[in-house]
């Protein structure tokens, strides 16, 4: 419905891609509008999971929400520099974002969405901080769903909980 462009007060068709992270931004506004108000976790919890030659390492800190996500793109891979890593990495706050994410795009806001919902439906708040390092096989981008399912996937496993944050250099 979104991209066939029969809603709204402008309506165009765009593409898929753009609907899907309209939904995904959306959905995440109203995720964070409701987790403000929660408790903090008590512990850092890191998650990790790899799919389709892409590490995704999620790690929530007790606080108020941030989110923080990183991507970074082996050599010779779709955005990734021919002799280094390409590393992009955007923020946000509690009161949201000013500008488009560009070095990002809808990844981001797949990653915002999962991470969000997770902290949502488990009545918790956190700082979060997501890595994503997509390694030298990873040679045709699969999309957004690949990037929002992997992280679901990777918040479905059981969590390394830690103590303080020395600790995650040490994992």
């Amino acid at each position: 419905i979104l991209s066939s462009g029969v809603l709204g007060i402008d309506k165009k068709i765009v593409p898929t891609r753009w609907a899907i992270t309209a939904v995904d931004s959306s959905l995440a506004k109203f995720n964070i509008s409701i987790i403000r108000d929660f408790k903090e976790i008590k512990n850092i919890e890191l998650y990790k999971h790899k799919h389709f030659s892409n590490l995704f390492v999620i790690i929530f800190i007790p606080g108020e929400f941030e989110f923080e996500n990183f991507e970074a793109w082996a050599p010779k891979t779709t955005w990734g520099a021919k002799k280094s890593f390409y590393i992009t990495e955007e923020y946000q706050n509690l009161r949201g974002r000013k500008t488009y994410p560009y070095s990002q795009a809808g990844a981001y806001f797949s990653v915002l969405f999962s991470t969000t919902e997770f902290l949502r439906k488990r009545r918790r708040k956190a700082r979060v901080v997501v890595i994503r390092e997509v390694d030298e096989n990873y040679q045709v981008p699969l999309g957004v769903w690949h990037v929002r399912e992997t992280v679901k996937k990777a918040l479905q496993k059981q969590p390394l909980i830690l103590s303080d944050e020395k600790q995650l250099f040490e994992k």
